[in-house]
């Protein structure tokens, strides 16, 4: 017994609880290697794996007489939040979609891209994530270019410069396969752990002599111990009595098995005797 209500309070013992679930070790073990291979199963043949390309800009703004100071520098680093947005504005999307003769909508092409500025720089980064790494670059490179037209009709900017064009993404950035695997493993130790735990919290049986006082309050006169040859004991007395007494006898000792099961060796030996005597006199 692991629980104990109390003035409806429950007492857990920790100890015992660490030991039940290390006593369990290798269960717990065993799931969450299933965790961890459904989920790179799941991963490896059930996702599709994403690409991402990416491109960057440099905006510069018109000046008037061709200098620029500290304070024309940070309007130009606040003006950068609105020509991201104005990247993945509908107008450009819209432009990509019509160059390329795409088939996707508006939306599908603004959720795949994406645009920050790097650091603390005047520098901003498209990405364009897609299923085939071609493709991905393709559509990096085109909204690079059509943003890069439309900044120039709506904001009065002197050049909006390449700094990187579109690269050719060799490998995918989604799914993580390994963060994958040690997810899944992670969820079937937590799981089959949880059933355990509420196995524990279940468990109201007494087993102990102390668990009677503990949860009782009954004080134990004597404990009765079982030993485990005892049986095999029992069965193998039982065998020799009834290879000794064949035909008729049998039944008698079949009674006798049901009546005196704990009879020792010696006490068996008079009935041996008379069971001798009157097969004699038949004969």
């Amino acid at each position: 017994m692991q629980n104990n209500v109390n003035d409806d309070m429950i007492e857990i013992d920790l100890q015992e609880l660490i030991l039940f679930l290390l006593r369990r070790l290798w269960i717990l073990l065993v799931f969450a290697v299933i965790g961890g291979a459904a989920a790179f199963l799941y991963t490896k043949f059930m996702v599709t794996p994403m690409y991402a390309s990416n491109t960057s800009i440099y905006i510069l703004n018109k000046k008037d007489g061709g200098t620029y100071t500290s304070s024309d520098m940070s309007v130009g680093y606040q003006l950068s939040v609105d020509y991201i947005q104005m990247i993945t504005s509908r107008t450009v999307m819209q432009a990509v979609i019509d160059d390329l003769g795409l088939n996707g909508s508006v939306g599908a092409l603004q959720g795949s891209t994406s645009v920050k500025a790097l650091g603390d720089s005047r520098i901003l980064q498209i990405t364009v994530r897609h299923s085939d790494p071609l493709t991905a670059k393709v559509l990096a490179d085109e909204v690079r270019v059509k943003a890069s037209q439309i900044i120039k009709e709506v904001v009065d900017v002197e050049a909006v410069n390449t700094v990187d064009v579109a690269n050719l993404p060799t490998a995918p950035y989604s799914p993580n396969l390994k963060k994958n695997v040690i997810l899944g493993a992670g969820v079937g130790f937590m799981l089959i752990a949880m059933i355990f735990v509420i196995q524990f919290l279940m468990d109201d049986t007494i087993k102990t002599a102390e668990d009677v006082e503990k949860y009782l309050g009954l004080s134990t006169l004597a404990n009765i111990p079982v030993f485990a040859g005892e049986d095999a004991k029992k069965t193998k007395t039982k065998k020799r009595r009834k290879s000794e007494a064949p035909g008729k006898y049998e039944a008698d000792f079949q009674e006798d098995d049901e009546i005196g099961e704990d009879l020792e060796e010696e006490d068996l030996k008079p009935v041996r005797r008379q069971v001798t005597s009157a097969k004699k006199e038949e004969e």
